[in-house]
């Protein structure tokens, strides 16, 4: 089963705030003829990332997963879900999304970033017109860069097109927000330019086959702008501020910032340390409207009431202990739809670890099932997810429950403790640990519960 988890972050900050990673858009004195797509108009294009309770809602970077991200559909029960069946914030973006900084992007003018031709030109309403430029290289092969999101009347090129270095290929278009936390966009204007550079010039290859996209990924030559399950470079694509970056002189970036750290755990290794107590809520006993710092994410949103729903249960009959746990699987009233729900926090490891216990009570049940059941119904997983916080990578294996694991009985709360041996390279490492479930769709759902989370620190010499 290819691994679903995508990544979020948090720290005790109750307010909402923008910060940015700014890309000096100016053609300056260039390598190889190379400008920014974006500039020379007076304006700071930047990158966009969005918090709330210091947890990126929105990242606009290459090789990010962005948890803002929904498809609204028009009914109730199509809203949920997005391109191959996987939830569209779940899945890897292939490029850039340039912003000006304090300003509607609308009407920005973008251009060319090299010489070449002009390889794709057309309408999408994407949203918007995309144009994909073939430049060929000094030392040999091809790249092509990438540009969605331009107003279709404001085009100034074709498919077959010549362009020069800066040359004007359209503006801009407007683009309406359509997230669920639109306190990011208060004016609900989410206009930007996704630019891409990647090794291919047809992306319809990338997701073949049958799909639910709102338009068949196998017939769409840009491609959807995104990868899964694997990142974008395992595709073709390139990260296109470092590809800029060594060809137009301007500032080096340091952009890549997954998850933002709780910053109090001692800078050296205690033995038998738990390093999930008290702020880092290993029972959950904050109020369930705010499970503070783990951050609670699902594909489900219904416009306008719902942008989220609690897993945070306030329930000391069924809790391990105290008053509340955490709930996955069967949250919906209408049982039945395809929801991906994960339920992440971060922290950073202290210095001169030698093994590392992660501990924590589960408690799997299905509907229909009986004592004599295991795991989960057919089709149905949970996963237990350990990440490098800064890069996104897995550390361990992903603990994958499902139908076939006859060492989670239902209905009983279950002591699991993970060994994570040879711990030392993780030292001063920040970590994600998330709880993620997925479900088949049909009417026999499984659920997990879970309880009195920890992270027991075993030190070295």
């Amino acid at each position: 089963m290819k691994k679903l988890l995508f990544i979020a972050s948090l720290i005790l900050i109750t307010m909402i705030s923008v910060t940015f990673s700014s890309v000096e858009a100016q053609p300056k004195s260039t390598i190889s003829g190379w400008v920014w797509p974006l500039g020379g108009d007076g304006y700071v294009y930047e990158t966009r990332k969005s918090t709330k309770n210091n947890t990126f809602l929105e990242n606009t970077d290459y090789q990010i997963r962005n948890l803002d991200l929904v498809n609204k559909g028009a009914t109730i029960g199509d809203d949920h879900i997005n391109c191959i069946g996987v939830g569209l914030h779940r899945q890897w973006h292939a490029g850039v999304d340039f912003y000006r900084k304090g300003e509607s992007t609308e009407g920005a003018i973008v251009q060319a970033i090299g010489d070449g031709t002009v390889y794709y030109a057309q309408d999408l309403n994407y949203p918007g017109a995309v144009v994909i430029i073939e430049h060929t290289l000094p030392q040999g092969g091809q790249v092509y860069s990438v540009y969605a999101h331009l107003d279709p009347t404001s085009l100034q090129v074709s498919t077959g097109s010549t362009v020069e270095t800066g040359q004007q290929l359209g503006l801009v278009v407007f683009n309406e927000h359509s997230g669920r936390f639109p306190e990011l966009h208060p004016d609900g204007d989410d206009s930007h330019l996704h630019f891409e550079i990647r090794t291919f010039g047809d992306g319809s290859s990338i997701f073949p086959g049958p799909s639910d996209c709102n338009f068949p990924p196998n017939t769409f030559v840009p491609g959807i702008g995104y990868t899964y399950p694997t990142l974008p470079d395992s595709f073709g694509y390139l990260d296109p501020i470092e590809y800029l970056e060594s060809r137009v002189a301007g500032p080096t970036l340091t952009r890549r910032s997954y998850l933002p750290v709780i910053h109090n755990n001692p800078p050296q290794c205690i033995e038998g340390q738990d390093l999930i107590t008290s702020a880092r809520n290993s029972g959950f006993e904050y109020p369930v409207t705010d499970p503070r710092p783990w951050f609670e994410i699902t594909t489900y949103f219904d416009p306008p009431d719902n942008r989220y729903y609690n897993f945070v249960q306030d329930d000391s009959f069924l809790a391990h202990s105290g008053n509340h746990y955490a709930f996955l699987g069967d949250q919906l009233p209408m049982g039945g739809w395809i929801v991906d729900e994960e339920m992440p926090q971060s922290f950073r490891l202290p210095d001169n670890i030698d093994w590392l216990e992660w501990v924590q009570y589960l408690w799997l049940e299905q509907t229909n099932g009986s004592p004599l059941d295991y795991g989960t119904e057919f089709g149905d997983q949970f996963i237990l997810s350990l990440k490098d916080a800064e890069t996104g990578q897995s550390l361990v294996g992903d603990i994958i429950i499902d139908h076939t694991s006859q060492d989670f009985p239902n209905f009983v709360w279950l002591e699991v403790k993970i060994p994570i041996n040879n711990a030392g390279a993780l030292s001063n490492r920040l970590v994600s640990t998330s709880y993620s479930s997925l479900t088949d769709g049909d009417t026999t759902l499984s659920t997990m519960r879970v309880d009195d989370v920890g992270f027991i620190t075993h030190c070295g010499n």
